[in-house]
């Protein structure tokens, strides 16, 4: 199983030299980095493959995908010679309007046509598996939503068999207690099978929610739970999300853990 870190250069630019030889996978956020910053950490690829995460194609929007992002992206990919492409099952765009972030969509069969439509029309040019497709945290179920998360996105993956999942852990963790629900009773009937890549970060409780802040360490409960959607899945990469609360030691030792919880 490899390794891999999801790049932040606020937190990472200036210790990346002690945690390379750590890790077999950068994954590489191109919305967040700098052209300088991007030719800069590609000096490691002869030490490391690399992935690519992205957070404006809008695959949820009927609007949609925002083409010129994933242009970008795909020439960012094929600089890197990325494993993987991967982006939010959500929108980020209204009225061509970048909404600084990913928002929910309705998990109905209106929003899956959008959906496979989108996907089938930026995935042309990306090759088989190459794609794959994360899910958010669900804070409550939507008014529109007739279908559950794992539902829609087995539905996504046996309509396009070409698209592979990013299985974000750490938001099926947060959105099963959202919905007062165990991770094992919110995931029945997700496509295991199709999950390539795992991200996995810390969360908090913050006044008796679960709130994926990506600023702390990641709790042992969540090791064990990763082990048992790894020997679910077909993943072959587990992604360390950190964004805030820099210390070089911790992700060090957050390194260490992962890694000896899962071999």
């Amino acid at each position: 199983m490899k390794i891999g870190i999801s790049y932040r250069p606020t937190l990472h630019r200036e210790i990346i030299d002690k945690v390379v030889d750590m890790v077999d996978v950068i994954e590489v956020m191109p919305d967040i980095m700098s052209t300088d910053e991007l030719i800069a950490l590609n000096k490691y690829s002869k030490e490391v493959s690399f992935g690519l995460h992205s957070l404006r194609t809008s695959l949820g929007s009927s609007e949609g995908v925002q083409t010129e992002n994933d242009r970008y992206y795909y020439l960012t990919g094929k600089f890197f010679e990325t494993e993987y492409y991967s982006d939010h099952i959500a929108y980020s765009y209204l009225d061509n309007r970048y909404l600084t972030t990913v928002k929910n969509i309705e998990y109905n069969n209106s929003t899956l046509k959008v959906v496979i439509n989108n996907l089938r029309e930026i995935n042309k040019h990306y090759k088989s598996g190459e794609y794959l497709i994360e899910n958010v945290v669900n804070h409550s179920k939507m008014l529109e939503s007739t279908m559950s998360e794992s539902d829609f996105f087995k539905r996504v993956c046996d309509d396009l068999p070409n698209i592979g999942v990013l299985f974000d852990l750490t938001n099926a963790i947060v959105s099963a207690n959202h919905f007062n629900m165990n991770l094992s009773e919110y995931l029945v009937g997700f496509p295991f099978d199709k999950i390539k890549v795992i991200h996995v970060s810390g969360y908090e409780n913050i006044n008796n929610r679960y709130q994926d802040t990506h600023a702390v360490s990641i709790n042992q409960d969540t090791i064990e739970e990763l082990k048992r959607i790894i020997k679910l899945s077909n993943a072959d990469c587990v992604i360390i999300e950190r964004d805030f609360n820099p210390n070089d030691d911790d992700l060090i030792v957050e390194l260490e853990n992962i890694k000896a919880g899962i071999n």
